[in-house]
């Protein structure tokens, strides 16, 4: 919560990054007997991004899916560019996309409906005693909202539960610090 709110940004590969997330989490996948599957869009556009602010977003959503599966399972993370809410068309001519979405599923527990308004609260956390400190997704929140960006958490209805972060694709120009939010 304290951390430096100053971003270091620069253009992003966001696949590149998600698989030194995956590799980052590797062992802890290996070990609760979880399968990663990717499907990760090889048209995306690179993104504006502070890598190690968002390294950290990927392997804490990734950490709390492994944690959400004791049994073993499958974690999904797919890319997708979106263009106005509508998927991205990269042999249209002239069709440029406007995002990025990052979804990371799992085919754990699910969450309790009582705790889901709560999830991005400080301090909060459904995890037993000494498992975690309740920081996690509110650091990912504040983190995603610096990029500029929106995460949703919600469950799936084959069980398990999905994240969906959403950041701004690259207008292909230099990157400007009095256009970002962080320094308005």
């Amino acid at each position: 919560m304290s951390g430096n709110p100053q971003l270091e940004m620069s253009l992003e590969n966001v696949n590149a990054l998600v698989e030194k997330a995956l590799w980052l989490v590797n062992y802890s996948l290996n070990a609760n007997r979880v399968n990663a599957v990717r499907h990760l869009d090889p048209d995306l556009p690179k993104v504006w991004l502070d890598h190690g602010k968002m390294e950290q977003v990927f392997i804490n959503l990734f950490a709390n899916a492994i944690h959400a599966m004791p049994n073993g399972g499958t974690l999904f993370v797919s890319t997708q560019a979106r263009r106005n809410g509508s998927t991205f068309d990269p042999t249209a001519e002239n069709d440029r996309p406007s995002q990025v979405l990052i979804e990371v599923q799992d085919t754990g527990t699910g969450i309790a409906p009582e705790h889901l308004s709560r999830l991005f609260t400080p301090f909060f956390t459904t995890k037993e005693k000494g498992l975690g400190t309740g920081l996690g997704l509110s650091v990912t929140k504040s983190i995603i909202e610096l990029h500029g960006g929106h995460i949703e958490l919600n469950n799936t209805p084959e069980g398990g539960a999905k994240v969906t972060v959403t950041l701004e694709a690259s207008k292909e120009r230099i990157y400007e610090k009095s256009t970002h939010p962080v320094y308005r």
